[in-house]
């Protein structure tokens, strides 16, 4: 498939560009590693005195997950996992040789990008076991505020910055085959909107603890019918792009929804309950949990009767 050659994504130069990566998938490693150690203190050493499932015991919610929320970051991992190590395949023994001078994969601003946000991840998971919650809170909401500007540039890179396929009719300067571009496609535009979501569920159950212990003193229900809100409003702009208004960019894009599905009825199984008036937070969580089921149906009934069209048929290095 054709690339275009795209000088503002291409500053740095091919080696630099991967040393850069290289990094990256270091700090990410050290950020599985020391989020595990405080996870899992009997498994790894123990940097804290609280376990992150302590910490939110300690500060109970309706809408705390505790042990749950591990296995979604364990998805998250593993995904992420996967995506490191395509990438890498396809930069060693796709792309190491090619003709195009060996530009990038990735812009060295994405992959610069990529290791604050695991930076700043480690440093929120290192203060929440260490009780600074609300500055934690803070740095969350930072980390997955540049998580966001991170899946932008992804899908622009996917979807947006690429050859017409018109102009690349000629083969010879094909240099990933479709399949695999197809995979990279899959894996980029849901390993990250998949980091992205679970941090924002996250940081839903962490300032709801912050306005009810910390901030303004809230009750559970009100912390918890704010946090949810905030959380859903976020949500309807990111169903609104994903089923009207951005459909094409989307196609791929499915991880988002199984973690949100799960989330929601993470908090309803814990409680063993769908909700009532003494706890709005869970009825809020089922409603979002149903909504969430029936927009899940309408992507998938839309892509088969009223497939979008492609913003481009072809992916562009960035």
């Amino acid at each position: 498939m054709g690339f275009k050659n795209k000088p503002q994504y291409q500053s740095l130069s091919w080696c630099c560009n991967f040393l850069l990566a290289i990094f990256c998938a270091f700090i990410f490693g050290f950020n599985i590693y020391f989020n595990g150690s405080l996870a899992c203190p009997k498994v790894f050493r123990h940097y804290a005195n609280y376990t992150p499932n302590e910490v939110m015991h300690h500060y109970m919610t309706q809408i705390t997950l505790g042990s749950y929320l591990y296995w979604m970051w364990g998805a998250v991992y593993v995904i992420m996992i996967m995506w490191f190590i395509y990438v890498f395949y396809l930069l060693l023994c796709r792309l190491s040789c090619s003709r195009d001078n060996k530009t990038p994969l990735f812009s060295g601003f994405f992959w610069f990008l990529f290791i604050i946000v695991n930076l700043l991840n480690s440093l929120w998971l290192y203060l929440f076991v260490h009780d600074h919650i609300l500055i934690s809170g803070i740095i969350l909401l930072t980390s997955t505020a540049m998580l966001y500007a991170l899946n932008i540039l992804a899908y622009r890179l996917c979807l947006v910055d690429i050859v017409d396929s018109k102009n690349c009719s000629n083969e010879e300067n094909n240099e990933l085959l479709n399949c695999e571009i197809t995979l990279l496609k899959l894996l980029t535009l849901n390993g990250l909107p998949l980091f992205a979501i679970c941090c924002t569920i996250t940081a839903c159950l962490q300032w709801a603890i912050i306005l009810k212990y910390f901030l303004f003193h809230f009750s559970d229900n009100i912390s918890c019918i704010v946090a949810l809100a905030i959380l859903t409003i976020l949500l309807i702009i990111y169903w609104g792009l994903d089923i009207l208004f951005a459909r094409k960019y989307f196609v791929c894009t499915w991880l988002p929804y199984f973690a949100l599905i799960y989330a929601f009825g993470a908090i309803i199984f814990k409680k063993n309950s769908i909700g009532c008036s003494q706890t709005p937070g869970v009825l809020f969580s089922f409603i979002l949990l149903i909504v969430t089921v029936i927009l899940l149906i309408i992507k998938s009934c839309s892509l088969c009767f009223c497939y979008p069209k492609s913003p481009n048929p072809n992916f562009s290095r960035v």
